[in-house]
């Protein structure tokens, strides 16, 4: 019992410790914190370490999403809308809408997914109806999204190409396949690495804020259909929801309107991750990736519903944490220790490329990724297009063609 609520303690304590270093993959930082806690904690003190960050960072990152000391994140609609309203002196209104739309994703992904999912434990014929509906279900989504991503830039063809073909060479290396750092290559190369080498460069700042905006009201039916749509592609993996809701967004007319729809559509798509992760076993998502070397096979009906109360409460949590912390957390972007954020994302990322066991071969993966990451910053793409890495990879296994193209693009 002890070393459950601390396991918890410190995944909360985690999320909104890691979320003042922008760039660092909160997954990436668990993985090399999870062989310490287990040994101390064991395996189901480990696993609600997990869950404690995972529910908690639902909110906590909402804060460097909004607050993040970088002008040039980019996304299919122009700079981030969550960012820009910061920077219009609004980031308290879009901290309250993304906490509301945030709480309605959470709420829909488990009115729908706790059932969903605890009718799918053990070895019933819903498991099969369900991956066969989401399978193909996958098709027209990966349309939608490469849709609006291949006409929102000049070069999104070409970048939308190379990043797919890159992802599928990192996920399908002979070398790296079944390495549990496998992931390490593409998210440092195409994430964590180009936005700390971007921290160096850019010189934006937070201007002040207008703190009486957080009483902003909100859409409910907006966020219904953001979350709605998360729930939905919390079954597609590789598919993240901010790749599908930015099928919709297109059609929103306001700041406001986006950061809503995206804060409920991703929280919705991370909750239902880690719900099918317990019932299905099979990994949408990192933080469920994680989860998934600390839970038995065929968890039994009391364990679910631990995992998802800890999750909900951890969450709960994380809210109120975020609504305490606005203000220090402004104060400390304003003076935003750039070197020293930057040292600690590119020390996790080559700590996980070398831990790696083919460590060479993911060393130069990483070294090809960062360097079409940072191009892709340059050009100013949309972030979406980094999706691709593992958007593609997933559609070639649902169509059963990685097989024939690992044979010829690894035909040793």
């Amino acid at each position: 019992m002890i070393a459950s609520f601390l396991g918890l303690t410190l995944g909360l304590m985690s999320s909104v410790a890691l979320s003042a270093i922008p760039g660092l993959h909160l997954a990436a930082a668990l993985l090399l914190l999870l062989p310490l806690v287990k040994a101390l904690l064991g395996y189901s003190g480990a696993a609600l370490f997990v869950m404690g960050a995972a529910g908690s960072n639902l909110y906590v990152k909402r804060l460097a999403m909004i607050y993040h000391p970088q002008a040039g994140s980019m996304d299919v609609l122009g700079m981030d809308p969550a960012l820009r309203m910061a920077q219009a002196g609004q980031g308290p209104k879009a901290l309250a809408l993304s906490v509301k739309a945030a709480t309605t994703g959470l709420l829909l992904a488990s009115l729908l997914g706790i059932p969903l999912c605890f009718s799918m434990l053990g070895n019933t014929p819903l498991h099969t109806v369900i991956g066969i509906i989401f399978k193909w279900l996958t098709f027209p989504a990966v349309a939608a999204w490469a849709m609006v991503v291949w006409h929102s830039h000049p070069l999104a063809k070409k970048a939308l190409v190379l990043v797919g073909g890159l992802g599928f060479v990192i996920l399908y290396h002979p070398s790296l396949m079944g390495d549990r750092h496998q992931l390490a290559p593409l998210m440092s190369g195409f994430f964590a690495i180009p936005i700390a080498i971007s921290l160096l460069q850019t010189q934006g700042s937070i201007p002040v804020q207008l703190m009486h905006e957080h009483t902003a009201k909100g859409d409910i039916n907006l966020q219904f259909a953001g979350g709605l749509t998360g729930a939905i592609t919390g079954f597609m993996a590789g598919l993240g929801a901010s790749s599908l809701a930015s099928f919709w967004g297109c059609a929103l007319s306001s700041d406001e309107e986006w950061v809503e729809l995206g804060a409920a559509s991703e929280t919705a798509n991370d909750v239902m991750a880690i719900y099918l992760l317990m019932a299905l076993g099979s990994t949408r998502s990192s933080e469920a990736a994680l989860l998934k070397n600390l839970l038995p096979p065929g968890i039994s009906p009391a364990v679910f519903m631990t995992l998802a109360c800890a999750l909900f409460a951890s969450a709960m949590l994380g809210r109120y944490a975020v609504q305490k912390w606005q203000v220090p957390y402004v104060k400390l972007m304003r003076q935003f220790p750039r070197k020293m954020a930057v040292a600690v994302v590119l020390g996790v990322a080559l700590v996980q490329v070398l831990l790696c066991k083919a460590w060479l071969i993911a060393l130069m993966l990483t070294v090809a990724a960062t360097c079409l990451g940072l191009w892709l910053r340059q050009h100013h793409l949309p972030n979406q297009v980094c999706f691709a890495a593992l958007i593609f990879p997933v559609l070639c296994h649902a169509t059963g063609l990685d097989w024939l193209l690992s044979r010829i693009v690894f035909p040793y």
